[in-house]
């Protein structure tokens, strides 16, 4: 089991969050250089999220799978993915109408 520098195994979610904002940080001026500030985040958090879960394998965190799950947190996973795309779609409807 590896560690961190005071001796401590951080928890899944400090590994995301330290993810989530290095991805922002490296996504901002990437959004300010294409003129468009709130681009910086939608591009920083997918890197953050890819950071974070690589930190949390380095740390020995084991990632649930699909397989692993049973019938109904597969059913619940799968209502919140399309919930989650029907939005997407409909915020990128609503912004092509506003300009």
């Amino acid at each position: 089991m590896k560690q961190n520098i005071q001796g401590k195994k951080p928890s899944p979610e400090t590994c995301m969050g330290i993810g989530i904002a290095i991805g922002i940080t490296l996504g901002m001026p990437l959004g300010t250089a294409m003129g468009n500030v709130a681009l910086g985040p939608a591009v920083g958090v997918p890197i953050g999220v890819a950071i974070g879960t690589l930190l949390q394998r380095k740390y020995g965190y084991k990632q649930k799978r699909w397989s692993d799950l049973s019938a109904k947190a597969k059913k619940v996973r799968m209502a919140t993915l399309i919930i989650l795309v029907i939005l997407i779609i409909a915020g990128i409807v609503l912004f092509s109408l506003v300009e």
